[in-house]
């Protein structure tokens, strides 16, 4: 089937922006992105025409950090009212965390998830595994039956996983992390970090900032490829920039809400502001903006976080995060 999309701003860093477009897509495969003609009939009926009205028109998305619940918190929701929340928002790629019920930490639980993704047509769902079994920070997964699982996510990435990950909670026993760096490493994946010293309990930029510099070392040493989630401290752009220059294999992404929210913004008369990490002052969202502008900081992404709506319109210290 031929198509022609009208009268589009494109948003490609290949094609002027400005100006509209018309996109021809012939069986699935994009053609040609021409300046916009008239609208013109086709007698052969060869052609359908589909008028965007000035609409944009952008790549499909790509969110590297969402929580899909799913297995065992399905109430808050699943892999297929994820992957169509993702499809409604424009994303086409989507990396899903390990803190499911069971963990992500074994084959059987990749398969699942990744079984029930490649059910969602348009959406490409891909895994992220456990770093440690049950995420208890004790006893690292085997890695690599992970990384050489033949599965969708194999198809998509060349392994079956996507990265390792103890994400809502840190691995906070540095030999134990040191080592996965390295398995990592040699299985050529990324380690997705949350970044929080749990022993401080406060969730202050402190915490954060002593495991984004812990983390930054620890890749240094390794030379895996660090991945730092859901960065929102000053302090934790300052380390970013410092590792870089040491040459180390470091990203970084944000959250929308660390860009444009501050704590003030919170009311406690309700769960619904409480995330984590927590919304920061002026000056920690001022420096997330400023690291998009000039690069440290490399991804948006939206730490997808859903939660039965009892659990969120409850007094705030009672909430769960997200």
């Amino acid at each position: 089937m031929k198509l022609c999309v009208r009268n589009a701003y494109v948003l490609s860093p290949v094609n002027e922006e400005g100006i509209l477009k018309d996109i021809w897509i012939d069986d699935g495969i994009i053609t040609a992105v021409k300046p916009s003609a008239s609208l013109v009939s086709d007698p052969s009926g060869g052609v359908a025409n589909l008028d965007a009205e000035g609409s944009w028109v952008i790549p499909g998305l790509i969110d590297l950090h969402v929580h899909f619940r799913d297995p065992g918190f399905t109430y808050k929701e699943d892999i297929q009212s994820g992957c169509k929340a993702a499809a409604r928002g424009g994303f086409t790629t989507v990396c899903c965390m390990p803190n499911t019920n069971p963990p992500i930490d074994c084959r059987d639980v990749v398969l699942y998830v990744d079984k029930n993704g490649e059910q969602n047509r348009g959406v490409n769902l891909l895994t992220v595994g456990a770093v440690t079994k049950g995420q208890e920070g004790k006893i690292l997964v085997d890695i690599n039956e992970l990384v050489t699982l033949k599965n969708h996510c194999s198809t998509l990435v060349g392994k079956g996983i996507c990265a390792i990950s103890e994400d809502g909670k840190t691995v906070t026993d540095s030999s134990l992390m040191q080592k996965a760096m390295r398995l990592a490493k040699e299985s050529d994946i990324s380690v997705f970090a949350h970044t929080e010293d749990h022993f401080l309990g406060d969730h202050s930029p402190e915490a954060e900032e002593i495991i984004v510099a812990r983390d930054i070392l620890l890749a240094k040493s390794t030379g895996c490829h660090l991945h730092l989630c859901h960065i929102s401290t000053k302090g934790s752009v300052d380390l970013i920039r410092l590792g870089k220059s040491w040459g180390v294999k470091l990203t970084a992404e944000t959250a929308p809400h660390y860009f444009s929210l501050t704590r003030d913004r919170v009311s406690l008369e309700n769960g619904l502001g409480k995330m984590n990490p927590p919304l920061r002052k002026a000056e920690d969202m001022e420096a997330i903006r400023e690291a998009l502008k000039d690069g440290t900081i490399d991804v948006i992404a939206t730490d997808h976080a859903p939660h039965h709506m009892e659990e969120k319109m409850i007094p705030f210290d009672q909430a769960a995060f997200g």
